[in-house]
């Protein structure tokens, strides 16, 4: 027996390829989730930035890009009565990894570029 959960929690990350595709596969993936447990809240989460220094080497995963992406998302979200959670926010320029490292008295966290 398939136990029925009351929350699913949904992050996915930004494809490099085939991103048409990608968005049907993770849609078909969420309506699975909504057809095995109808009764579950499913919050679907944005796809975090990346650095100014990850755009430059690899312009495919580039910021600007990623806000469409989680454009498309939002909007998703919307029509199938989603919950969207914009954990991107948290990642704006201001929180950068220098920003964080202020923030954070633990130095035993690594932080990526």
């Amino acid at each position: 027996m398939l136990k029925k959960y009351m929350s699913c929690w949904v992050l996915t990350g930004l494809p490099d390829r085939e991103r048409e595709l990608c968005g049907k596969l993770r849609n078909f993936f969420l309506d699975a989730i909504r057809e095995q447990h109808p009764d579950a809240d499913i919050y679907v989460q944005s796809i975090l930035p990346v650095t100014a220094s990850k755009e430059q080497t690899d312009p495919q995963f580039a910021n600007s890009k990623i806000r469409e992406y989680n454009d498309a998302l939002l909007n998703m979200a919307q029509e199938k009565e989603y919950y969207y959670l914009n954990v991107a926010e948290a990642f704006l320029p201001m929180r950068t990894a220098a920003y964080l490292k202020r923030q954070v008295p633990y130095r035993r966290y690594a932080f990526w570029p």
